[in-house]
């Protein structure tokens, strides 16, 4: 007497063509095998156990049914599935040596088998109807590769992924600037177009932008006076230049003014740098004499900062006062 054990696979894509072996007893002369209401698209008696059979394009879950002369019976049910279809990669980019983990979205992903990066594939860790989890494969070397899934339904449509090499940097410049933050980087090397952090002093930067893989402008945030750690983080890892940028205190001044002795009628204001500041002061100085319009003058030496102006008075006159700025 005729009887089934079950159907292996029992699901397959729904345009067909999936090879499912039928087992059960008494195949032999077998006439015909049906799924649901449509006949096999074709089908071969091995022995008296088995069958292997082809199912048409169909929809949905559908009993199966072998005919022989003794009759007919169900061996169960085949399911049709719907191809795959992949809609964004999250992250679309990684380093070459894998190990990231991705999540693709899309439909009709429950049944994954296995993703393709290129040629290299990889086994979801993480399976539902709408998404998937994967570890990145390792590569040979940076590029772009199509990403695509199959499953039991068939294989899934391309997106793109960027394996991307290690960054790198060989200049920073200026090296230094206010703790105010607000200083504009130019950070020159390689691998740089797939940034998505940076920090300065441990602090994230205020703005940052890669204009190419070799050239990103960063904007420093605030911070205290010294030198603080550059780190650039990307897709394919990060890099960190220690000391890279240096946040520079205000320097306080001090100005004095006194008559120029070897020029009648002149001031001549002096500015400093007050300890522990250093350097040269730059700006301006304003002699203001009460009655009269404030006059800037120029720097005349380097060092402490010198400048005069005339200063033509009565000597019944207010004193002249000295604004540096």
């Amino acid at each position: 007497m005729l009887s089934l054990s079950g159907i292996f696979p029992d699901h397959g894509s729904y345009s067909g063509g999936t090879l499912v072996t039928i087992v059960g007893r008494h195949f032999t002369g077998a006439t015909a095998v049906y799924f649901g209401t449509r006949p096999a698209a074709g089908f071969s008696v091995l022995d008296d156990r088995t069958i292997l059979a082809v199912p048409p394009a169909g929809s949905g879950a559908v009993p199966v049914t072998v005919t022989t002369p003794d009759g007919s019976a169900r061996v169960g049910y085949f399911l049709y599935l719907y191809w795959p279809s992949l809609s964004r990669l999250i992250p679309s980019a990684g380093p070459v040596g894998g190990g990231n983990v991705v999540e693709l979205t899309g439909a009709n992903l429950s049944t994954a088998l296995l993703v393709h990066f290129g040629d290299a594939i990889a086994f979801p860790t993480a399976v539902s109807e709408g998404q998937l989890l994967v570890t990145a494969p390792p590569v040979a070397g940076p590029g772009t590769v199509p990403v695509y899934v199959t499953t039991t339904g068939g294989v899934s449509n391309r997106l793109l992924y960027t394996h991307a090499a290690a960054p790198s940097v060989t200049g920073v410049s200026p090296g230094t600037g206010p703790i105010a933050g607000g200083t504009t980087l130019v950070v020159t090397g390689t691998g740089l177009s797939q940034v998505t952090a940076v920090t300065v002093g441990g602090l994230p930067a205020v703005s940052f932008r890669a204009y190419s893989d070799t050239l990103l402008l960063v904007v420093t945030p605030p911070g205290t006076p010294g030198p603080a750690d550059l780190v650039i983080t990307t897709a394919g890892g990060s890099v960190t230049v220690a000391g890279g940028f240096g946040y520079q205190a205000p320097t306080q001044t001090a100005v004095s003014s006194a008559p120029d002795p070897s020029v009648v009628g002149e001031v001549t204001a002096t500015v400093t740098a007050v300890a522990p500041g250093t350097g040269t002061p730059t700006g301006t100085v304003t002699l203001a004499i009460a009655g009269r319009t404030p006059r800037p003058c120029p720097w005349s030496t380097a060092g402490p900062a010198r400048c005069s102006a005339p200063c033509r008075r009565a000597p019944t006159s207010p004193p002249a006062t000295t604004t540096a700025t």
